[in-house]
């Protein structure tokens, strides 16, 4: 579970912000529709029966949210609203693993592009392309 997190997380993020600016945003796209969303079911699915895998799931959870908050708090969305179209893209993305779980990464990654373009529409900041 803590390999998992860390590759699939912690890695991530830093992959990510090695990038500047706007690029961070993408960087974490490619890399996390690129995961083995396989992986991503059985750890969640065994985290229902199994606490202590349930507390990393949530803790996971809860930085990948935080961590796409302060992305688009970065590119000029507020506070609140980021950590809310944060959880919201979240959702789609754990939710869209099951719905579609053999989606090609690129067709995921065309979707979250399409999320970003709704969601800098919507915010005004037309940052996160």
């Amino acid at each position: 579970m803590l390999a998992w997190k860390q590759r699939h997380t912690l890695d991530i993020a830093e992959q990510a912000l090695a990038e500047k600016g706007d690029l961070r945003a993408r960087k974490l796209s490619d890399l996390a529709n690129r995961l083995d969303h396989r992986l991503e079911r059985a750890v969640r699915q065994f985290a229902q029966s199994d606490l202590r895998a349930q507390e990393i799931v949530r803790d996971v959870d809860d930085l990948r949210t935080g961590f796409v908050a302060r992305l688009y708090e970065a590119g000029g969305v507020e506070p609140a609203l980021a950590a809310d179209v944060a959880k919201i893209e979240y959702a789609a993305f754990v939710g869209s693993q099951i719905v579609w779980p053999d989606m090609p990464a690129d067709e995921r990654v065309a979707l979250d592009r399409r999320f970003a373009q709704l969601v800098a529409m919507a915010t005004e900041t037309g940052s996160r392309k």
